[in-house]
């Protein structure tokens, strides 16, 4: 939002006082361009991340669940159906 005031009080000055606007106003252009494509890469990185620990946890808890059913007794496993 700094950001975003900071280029209209600077477009309002340059116009009114003479300056080159696309010289001052060019640093902005490129600083929220490459600000938006470091936020598409940390946005892939969390994802990636988040769909790896979510793969990790859940084949821990389908592994622990199959070798709680294998360590059953017969008696045990009366009550599960297949």
């Amino acid at each position: 939002m700094q950001l975003l005031s900071a280029v209209e009080s600077s477009s309002s000055s340059s116009t009114s006082g003479g300056g080159n606007i696309l010289a001052q106003t060019i640093p902005y252009v490129l600083l929220i361009f490459f600000l938006s494509i470091m936020n598409a890469f940390c946005t892939q990185r969390y994802q990636f991340l988040s769909y790896q620990s979510g793969i990790i946890i859940r084949t821990a808890v389908t592994s622990a669940i199959y070798e709680k059913s294998l360590k059953l007794s017969p008696r045990g496993r009366q009550g599960l159906t297949s």
